[in-house]
């Protein structure tokens, strides 16, 4: 009956590092006093670091030295560099050989100059105190003849502007045109007769043509707001048919709401007109 022989796996042992080439063989001696064959493996393929465009890799590349504890300690000082994670940039995902960059891991220190685009920021994260207004770009730049370029165009309405938010100071010389002056709003105290300053003492508030075929000689004129203070001028236009001597308008004379013209006689044909001006005192 034939014997059976059966090779043992390759144990740790059975393994010789050395500076012969790969495939050479070692006499490993045995327990009960004889050898083994083993097999060396030259200690220029243990892998070791390689740089590769400007990043340390372990790769599997033939190393310079030529014995065991020099390619060990390459070996080692290659895992030394790769590090562990700082625990405050990065950090190791528990169960995983992953990194990932921790919560507020990335501060001043890690971001480049101009590294920050407006694409990364939230809208509405900037507010006020973040805000530099005199920084060359918000004061204007020389281009823009100084002004402000942080207000866009058309971008403020009347809803913006607080009550008497527009001081005269704001106002350019001859800005206010006939057309930005509200009907009624430029008062008589407001006009400055004499460039002094003085404004109107009296001003023209009605004025018309009363006409009366009336057989008297007063005649009256309704005008609403007359008041009995308001100062009246008046003076003849045409005559109707007087008397002689009797033609001659003797008085104009206000009161609420009506003009009374007195002739010195009566009417006796005909149809007469009065012109008519009203004045008020300014303030009244």
């Amino acid at each position: 009956m034939a014997d059976t022989i059966k090779k043992a796996k390759l144990a740790a042992e059975d393994i010789h590092f050395d500076a012969a080439g790969t495939g050479s063989t070692v006499s490993i001696p045995k327990s009960d006093g004889n050898f083994r064959a083993g097999s060396r493996i030259n200690a220029g393929h243990i892998p070791i670091k390689t740089a590769t465009r400007g990043k340390t890799r372990i790769g599997n590349v033939t190393s310079t030295v030529t014995d065991v504890d020099s390619a060990i300690a390459e070996l080692y000082d290659d895992l030394e560099d790769i590090g562990t994670p700082d625990d405050s940039t990065l950090q190791r995902v528990v169960g995983t050989g992953i990194l990932q960059v921790k919560d507020d891991g990335i501060g001043n220190d890690q971001l480049a100059a101009n590294s920050v685009d407006s694409d990364q920021y939230i809208e509405g994260s900037i507010d006020n105190v973040h805000l530099n207004f005199f920084s060359a770009a918000v004061a204007g730049s020389a281009a823009s003849g100084g002004k402000n370029n942080v207000i866009q165009a058309a971008s403020i309405d009347t809803a913006d502007l607080a009550d008497s938010a527009i001081q005269e100071a704001k106002i350019d010389d001859n800005a206010v045109t006939e057309a930005k002056i509200a009907a009624g709003a430029v008062t008589p105290g407001k006009l400055d007769m004499d460039g002094a300053g003085n404004s109107l003492a009296y001003f023209p508030i009605f004025a018309g043509v009363h006409s009366d075929a009336s057989l008297s000689a007063a005649f009256t004129r309704g005008v609403a707001g007359v008041k009995d203070t308001d100062v009246v001028i008046a003076t003849v236009q045409s005559l109707g048919t007087y008397a002689a001597g009797d033609n001659e308008l003797l008085s104009a004379a206000p009161s609420a709401n009506t003009l009374t013209f007195t002739m010195r006689g009566a009417q006796t044909g005909g149809d007469t007109k009065i012109q008519y001006v009203v004045y008020r005192a300014t303030g009244a």
